[in-house]
């Protein structure tokens, strides 16, 4: 029985819109097949890298690209062992959408680890896997004075800085703040509950003392 109005019987595209529906629903299947592990991967990685994504367009097409090299992997050792009919079988790909989620949170750690970076550089490769470049030069407990662009400064313990911005906050703990004349004006260096929230936008210049560093 030809289906009149549902798809051109040398192309199989559907004809009409309704039609056109029920072969996208037929095929959600094939088109989540073609974009779940790597939407999982990149969504994992980014989150574990705090790498932000502005363009929804470009994670897609990437997730789709990463999903093809990571199903062709799974074909190549998971699928070794078990028969590619079970490709599709829902424990089967909760398993690798498990898999999948291990090995992207696992290789952001790495790739973003001190260590990966200074192997970069032994091996001449002078590229940081770091977004923030406070990743780089500044590490948790390190002292730093920061000096004010109206005069002001502040002597204080690192602790963390804002992801994802130009001109990060960053949060300083036992700190001193001193007036123009260098003079102390508040000292919470004794004290480890006091913290300060400064904005870089508003810094003339900073030193770090890389000797002085309280972990």
């Amino acid at each position: 029985m030809e289906l009149v109005g549902y798809e051109d019987n040398e192309t199989g595209i559907p004809t009409s819109f309704s039609s056109w529906v029920v072969h996208l629903i037929d095929n959600i299947p094939n088109l989540i097949s073609n974009i779940v592990y790597g939407y999982i991967f990149l969504s994992a990685y980014y989150w574990i890298s705090f790498v932000k994504q502005d363009n929804y367009k470009n994670f897609i097409i990437k997730s789709v690209i990463v999903n093809y090299i990571l199903k062709n992997f799974y074909k190549i050792t998971f699928f070794q062992f078990i028969s590619n009919k079970y490709e599709n079988r829902p424990i089967v790909v909760i398993l690798l959408c498990v898999i999948t989620l291990i090995i992207a949170l696992t290789l952001g750690k790495i790739v973003h680890a001190t260590w990966f970076n200074n192997t970069l550089e032994k091996i001449h490769l002078y590229r940081t896997t770091n977004e923030n470049i406070w990743d780089d030069i500044i590490k948790t407990g390190m002292f730093l004075r920061i000096y004010m662009k109206d005069g002001t400064s502040y002597l204080g313990i690192y602790r963390k800085s804002e992801n994802f911005e130009r001109e990060p906050f960053i949060l300083l703990s036992r700190y001193q703040e001193f007036n123009k004349d260098n003079r102390i004006i508040k000292d919470y260096f004794d004290n480890t509950n006091k913290f300060i929230l400064l904005n870089t936008k508003d810094f003339e210049r900073i030193k770090i003392d890389y000797s002085q560093c309280k972990e």
